[in-house]
């Protein structure tokens, strides 16, 4: 498994003599539990955006790679140019970051550009801290919301028959699922680590771990929950038409059932032992003013499907926008107890210096 990348800053320019006159830019990479710095030279960011058109020709990139500057040391406009480029460097490396397409980043010249370590879950564990695991349960919970959200929109575009975009967005949030279940199973060994074996190993008490024991099985569900939503919805067919529709089809075929010789139906047309009964719209109609009248009642119930169906769609764009605040209420809702979970942190280690003054 490799380290999960939070944040890329590019720092600082250095310019080295050796073995010829060059510059190298210092990438701080920022990982989940720790962090590294790798210095690089332009050519390897070109080599690292060659690689990703040969990969994917057809698939631009979120950024363009700033070109190359000639003449860097003839005048002070070189040292402006150096840091205009040192900025789109920057812009460029974090846009692939942070773009939700993760293709650029699960590529092995992606990783090896970044030196990005390969860890095991247990190793991670133990750089846990008390805080820097209840920061990643936090930043768990905003991936979860992400997901979320992707999900309404690939129903969305389910809804607008854009089955493409849903395909697509159903397999991102299968990644999105994987992933979450790789950081929660850190999480839980973090956890186990921080309880230590005995009490004098233990960072965090028993109350503690039970506490921080029932956020992973919320977690857990959650993350259950959204594969379930995956699952269900690769199953439905978006092409169906909805059930009400295939009812008044069916009506309309029976309209045009032809009885048999012999048979005796309630039907009007072709039938003689059923007298019509004329009612205010049809008295004084022929038959073709009875067919043109049932053509325009067709005409009429198609105009009010579609204003159904356009309400429907505000309604489901009504409901997103809800779910988006939901999630934006259930964020501060999450800091705040963040926010309390560190104060108890405090109030306990102030309470433990209290009592040895005492």
């Amino acid at each position: 498994m490799a380290e999960v990348i939070k944040s890329i800053r590019i720092t600082t320019v250095e310019v080295r003599d050796s073995p010829s006159v060059h510059i190298v830019y210092k990438i701080d990479v920022q990982g989940g539990v720790r962090g590294w710095s790798v210095y690089r030279r332009y050519s390897e960011f070109y080599r690292l955006n060659a690689s990703f058109l040969r990969s994917f020709p057809k698939q631009p990139l979120p950024y363009q790679l700033p070109p190359k500057i000639y003449s860097l040391f003839s005048s002070c406009r070189g040292i402006e140019s150096i840091e205009e480029r040192r900025e789109g460097l920057a812009r460029y490396l974090k846009s692939i970051l942070d773009d939700a397409d993760s293709r650029w980043r699960d590529t092995a010249e992606w990783r090896g550009f970044l030196d990005v370590p390969k860890v095991k879950n247990l190793d991670l564990a133990k750089n846990f801290t008390s805080e820097s695991w209840l920061d990643e349960v936090h930043t768990i919970k905003e991936m979860i919301r992400q997901s979320r959200t992707n999900l309404l929109r690939r129903d969305n575009h389910y809804s607008q028959q854009e089955v493409a975009a849903a395909h697509n967005l159903t397999f991102q949030v299968k990644k999105e699922i994987a992933l979450l279940n790789q950081r929660l199973n850190t999480l839980k060994n973090g956890l186990a680590y921080l309880a230590g074996v005995g009490e004098e190993d233990a960072v965090i008490s028993e109350w503690e771990r039970t506490r921080r024991g029932d956020k992973l099985n919320k977690l857990s569900d959650e993350i259950s929950i959204l594969s379930e939503r995956v699952a269900v919805g690769a199953h439905e067919s978006p092409k169906s038409p909805p059930a009400t529709l295939i009812n008044r089809r069916d009506s309309y075929s029976s309209l045009r059932t032809i009885p048999k010789k012999g048979s005796f139906s309630s039907r009007v047309f072709g039938n003689a032992k059923v007298m019509p009964k004329d009612v205010e719209e049809t008295s004084g109609l022929d038959s073709d003013g009875l067919i043109n009248l049932q053509q325009q009642m067709m005409q009429k119930q198609n105009t009010s499907l579609e204003q159904f169906s356009e309400i429907l769609k505000r309604q489901l764009r009504v409901g997103a926008l809800i779910g988006q605040e939901l999630d934006t209420h259930n964020q501060l809702l999450s800091e705040l107890s963040q926010d309390v979970d560190v104060s108890q942190s405090k109030m306990k280690v102030a309470t433990k210096r209290l009592e040895r003054i005492r």
